[in-house]
């Protein structure tokens, strides 16, 4: 398992257990992984 996938899996598993629902929790992970690359592209690009 790559680092991404790694990463993708453990936001995943904690949006799931904040919600309960497995599309809220891939929306959620999804919306947190964007905002995540956009912050970290702000502080180094």
């Amino acid at each position: 398992m790559d680092m991404d996938e790694y990463f993708f899996k453990k936001i995943y598993t904690i949006a799931f257990r904040l919600t309960g629902k497995e599309n809220a929790a891939c929306e959620l992970a999804t919306i947190a992984i964007v905002k995540v690359v956009k912050e970290l592209d702000t502080q180094f690009g």
